[in-house]
């Protein structure tokens, strides 16, 4: 059974690069900055179901172009829960981007087409409504920028 930090950093990565509209509003956009140089450039992101759910499957196909080699890096991730207008910190950490996606991101990551699927479960422990924020930020292991996404959603 993986750790709560895997679960969480997997959870935080699928609610981050979402591209559905919730009501016709975004839930998510680039973090501020030039992306220009990311290695990762983020061209589609399709999820089943549209937005997660507490206790149910959720996938994410994310469709990009990696502009170099990804021999290996760092995820870090920012959660928080904001009921109310309150910003609680849900989650916070860092993980080996080789691993923390149970195996959908194995390095290296050749320069080029790039797709990818990753399936998991919503804990049944995150708490429904929200919203949800934050951040999740990849870097390689020199510390180039490989792509970062900020995030705003409800869970259903």
């Amino acid at each position: 059974m993986p750790s709560i930090f895997a679960i969480a950093t997997i959870v935080a990565f699928i609610f981050l690069v979402i591209l559905q509209t919730v009501h016709m509003q975004k839930i998510w956009m680039m973090c501020p900055g030039d992306h220009s140089k990311d290695l990762l450039q983020i061209i589609d992101i399709k999820t089943v179901p549209a937005l997660p759910t507490v206790g149910a499957s959720f996938q994410v196909s994310l469709l990009g172009r990696v502009l170099g080699s990804i021999a290996d890096g760092n995820v870090h991730t920012k959660v928080y829960f904001a009921p109310a207008g309150f910003q609680y910190p849900f989650f916070e950490g860092d993980s080996d981007l080789c691993s923390a996606f149970e195996g959908a991101l194995e390095c290296p990551i050749a320069p080029g087409q790039f797709s990818r699927t990753i399936k998991t479960e919503i804990p049944p422990i995150a708490p429904r409504g929200g919203p949800y924020n934050g951040t999740l930020a990849l870097t390689t292991g020199a510390g180039q920028p490989i792509t970062c996404i900020q995030f705003e959603f409800q869970m259903q």
